[in-house]
């Protein structure tokens, strides 16, 4: 039997590479390919895995033999391209890379163009290439409406897979308001899927995880292919609500018939009762820089109420649910919240560890094995980390030496020794370590004239040294404390001169740590058959012992380690290490799950147990942030409705349109103005001066071609400016005096997104100067903060009448 199975592997082998060598024109050496597609630059191509198990065929073709499955985000790299001749379907032949000579190791197979991600950016908006398509997850008021009728409110976040249906792993639940980038569609034979992700762009191909979530149902998402955005225009809300007799705020109802209803005044809809689905909070007067406004999918004008002028299509964005059923932060409060939490989440980037180390004459074997543990520390921290630049491990370290208050003649106040000695915490690996090996040479004869050392004393001052530099970055800290012998039993005073030294215990000890945000590791340099039998080593296993009990530590975190070997004492200061990097990991990436509600802290400590839970939330309150809005997992009402441009009872405004810009975007687009604007404007600067400045940011120009047309398709940036919707040509045949004024008129464009993009509040306005001629003045009003992060990028929302 045996022999028949291995028979037909060696076939299935043989038909493959027989097969894959016949592909294209890929060359081949010891059944081998000998190099990849390249890009025009001479980059391999590369190729993820988007649906997990993935069939990679012996052949291009739906029927060919199956040479393995792969995992979902798995990369490889493009070796040839062929079509299916039964189904015209294409299939890419995948292969493995070599990273240190960039060259194919092995094949992997073909695999259906279907099952991969071929490009690292997002699917375009139709006939938008500026602009991406977004996706927000749809949590229905009526889905929890209907659960309150039933008992209490029910409502669930769209499950995420590894695959298009729900037969695939699933791997995350989106709950709270974000907006995700599409990056490719599938359908089976019931149900569309999308697969999302945080990010517009795949930064690093080795790490598609970084950026790619999953499969989500498309009925659980709604699409979102503009910049378009609405916030209720709070300039107008107190005539508004003055106008109202229920005092309320404007009103978004199901559908643009029941609105419509609602304007005529009527009371019923086809025998429904016309009732808001959600209506505008009037307490809160102004929208936080970084609150998510309401999508704007489309604005039709009204059939029946022309008073109201346009009706708009909005998805608006309501309050929180947790799991249970009760009803957790208003939209507006669970906004900041997680603003806030993002904004850590973004921040944390630093892990300081604080070696605390016995440095009298029986550690002296440990030195080196402490500098070599710093040199292996280095290595594996950097396994641990993201391909995303942006989310880098910073790892710092400081040394701190102890001895005794008295030397070993007995005589107070050493003078030919020290009580600690310390270097800074730094990011310079070969500096920690050449101080720890460098303390070899270091005289230690009088370092201690009793057998207990000044354990709690280095500890103390370790913390206090450490905490400006601590505070320069936002972390994780972690004592590591190295010793032998204990601290001196309680009721021991210190001698001149350090009589004047609080006398420190057990508990005092333990909450300046707790206090400080520390972790806590010691390791104990003795055989564990001496702790018995010498109460000054037994002292120290106590002490420690006990700091552990009052700093409630977790059992998993494995915090203590007793051993007298060198190589094991080196390996225990790198697990230490290690496990406080691996815990940092985990809290950073539950941030982002907290964040998006696919957890809460509930279920977070069940998960990653209480002390990762416990230091998640100290975070959260030393940040000025609300652990009570993320208790438990959570999902916040999104739906899509209709809304009247104008308050038909006061008649004004009552939403306000917005552009979402992305920092960079609105960077492209001032460079654009300032080309339009560096030269008088005359026939040759329009057709010289604005081509290239339309060339140098989008690539494109054309005198046959509108800048409103060129700046829209590129940038995705609606454009006011009736003059830009002319050709090139025909600006460059306007009148001087028309000329002049558009100069003037994008001049002031420009003065003005200057201040947005600098965060100043900047008026614009004309003057006249000593002479009497008009010109124009920037006056600064103060700062306004625009720009909000939204993962890799800056994002700002910018009022429609501030664009060009």
């Amino acid at each position: 039997m045996k022999t028949r199975i291995l028979d037909r592997l060696l076939l299935v082998a043989v038909v493959t590479l027989c097969q894959l060598a016949q592909a294209g024109d890929i060359k081949f050496q010891n059944g081998r390919p000998t190099d990849f597609k390249k890009t025009d630059s001479g980059e391999a191509i590369p190729i993820m895995v988007a649906i997990d198990s993935a069939k990679a065929r012996a052949a291009p073709s739906a029927r060919g033999v199956v040479a393995q499955s792969l995992s979902f985000l798995k990369t490889y790299y493009l070796a040839d391209t062929a079509t299916d001749a039964g189904s015209g379907g294409k299939f890419y032949l995948l292969a493995e890379m070599d990273m240190e000579t960039a060259k194919p190791t092995s094949f992997v197979g073909w695999v259906a163009e279907g099952d991969v991600l071929t490009e690292l950016k997002a699917m375009n908006a139709e006939g938008k290439p500026g602009i991406y398509r977004k996706a927000i997850v749809i949590n229905q008021w009526r889905q929890a409406k209907k659960g309150e009728e039933e008992g209490g409110l029910e409502i669930e976040g769209a499950k995420v897979f590894t695959g298009p249906g729900d037969e695939y792993e699933p791997v995350a639940t989106l709950g709270l308001f974000s907006f995700f980038y599409i990056f490719k569609e599938r359908s089976d034979n019931l149900n569309e899927y999308v697969l999302l992700g945080n990010y517009n762009t795949i930064r690093n191909s080795l790490n598609a995880k970084d950026t790619i979530i999953g499969w989500v149902p498309k009925n659980r998402v709604a699409t979102w292919s503009t910049r378009h955005a609405m916030e209720f225009d709070k300039r107008t809300m107190d005539r508004r609500v003055e106008a109202d007799p229920g005092k309320t705020g404007a009103k978004i109802f199901e559908s643009k018939e029941v609105l419509e209803a609602y304007l005529q005044g009527k009371d019923e809809h086809e025998g429904i009762a016309v009732e808001p689905i959600a209506v505008e909070d009037p307490k809160v007067r102004n929208w936080n820089y970084s609150t998510q406004r309401f999508p704007l999918f489309d604005t039709l004008p009204s059939d029946k109420v022309q008073s109201a002028d346009q009706l708009w299509h909005v998805g608006f964005i309501g309050d929180q649910i947790f799991v249970d059923g009760s009803i957790g932060a208003t939209g507006v409060d669970l906004d900041i919240e997680r603003e806030k939490l993002r904004r850590l989440a973004q921040e944390m980037k630093c892990v300081n560890l604080v070696v605390v180390m016995d440095s009298t004459g029986s550690m002296r074997s440990y030195f080196k094995p402490a500098a070599d543990a710093v040199n292996t520390i280095a290595s594996r921290i950097n396994n641990l980390q993201g391909a995303n630049p942006d989310d880098q491990l910073e790892i710092r370290i400081s040394v701190v030496f102890y001895r005794d208050y008295v030397d070993e003649d007995g005589k107070d106040g050493p003078n030919d020794t020290y009580l600690i000695k310390r270097l800074p915490l730094t990011q310079n690996m070969g500096a920690v370590s050449h101080f720890l090996s460098a303390e070899l040479e270091t005289p230690f004869e009088g370092a201690g004239g009793d057998e207990p050392e000044a354990v709690f004393y280095a500890i103390d001052q370790a913390i206090a040294m450490a905490a400006n530099e601590v505070a320069d970055k936002k972390g994780f800290k972690a004592l590591i404390v190295i010793g032998d012998k204990g601290n001196h039993p309680s009721g021991y005073q210190p001698p001149e001169p350090y009589g004047k030294v609080q006398e420190l215990g057990v508990e005092d000890v333990a909450k300046r740590i707790e206090d400080a945000g520390y972790s806590f590791y010691h390791i104990h340099v003795v055989e564990e058959s001496r702790i018995e039998g010498d109460k000054d080593i037994r002292l120290f296993h106590d002490q420690m012992r006990d700091l552990d009990r009052r700093l409630n530590l977790d059992s998993r975190m494995n915090s203590s380690t007793t051993t007298s070997d060198p190589k094991e004492v080196a390996e225990a200061i790198v697990d230490a290490a290690e496990k406080e990097a691996e815990i940092f990991c985990q809290t950073r990436k539950a941030m982002w799950e907290t964040e998006r509600g696919e957890i809460g802290l509930v279920e977070l400590a069940r998960s990653h147990g209480v002390q990762l839970t416990r230091r998640l939330t100290a975070l959260m309150e030393e940040n000025d942030i609300d652990p009570s809005v993320f208790v438990q997992k959570s999902v916040q009402v999104f739906d899509r409705g209709w809304i009247a441009e104008k308050d038909i009872l006061s008649s004004t405004p009552q939403v306000r349109p917005m552009i979402l810009v992305e920092r960079s975007t609105l960077e492209q687009l001032i460079a654009i103005l300032a080309g339009f604007v560096k030269e008088t404007p005359s026939r040759q600067s329009v057709l010289s001066v604005w081509t290239t400045a339309l060339e140098s940011q989008i690539g494109e120009a054309g005198v046959d071609k509108s800048p409103k047309e060129l700046i829209e398709s590129h940038l995705g940036i609606p454009i006011r400016n009736k003059v830009l919707q002319k050709s090139l040509e025909e600006i460059s045949n306007l009148n001087p005096e028309d000329l002049q004024a558009l100069w003037k008129t994008l001049d002031r464009d420009l003065k003005r997104l200057r201040g947005v993009y600098m965060e100043k509040n900047l008026e614009v306005v004309e003057e006249p100067d000593a002479d009497g001629r008009m010109k124009v003045v920037v006056k600064d009003l103060g700062t306004r903060k625009v720009w909000w992060q939204g993962g890799a990028c800056e994002y700002g929302w910018i009022p429609l009448d501030e664009m060009p």
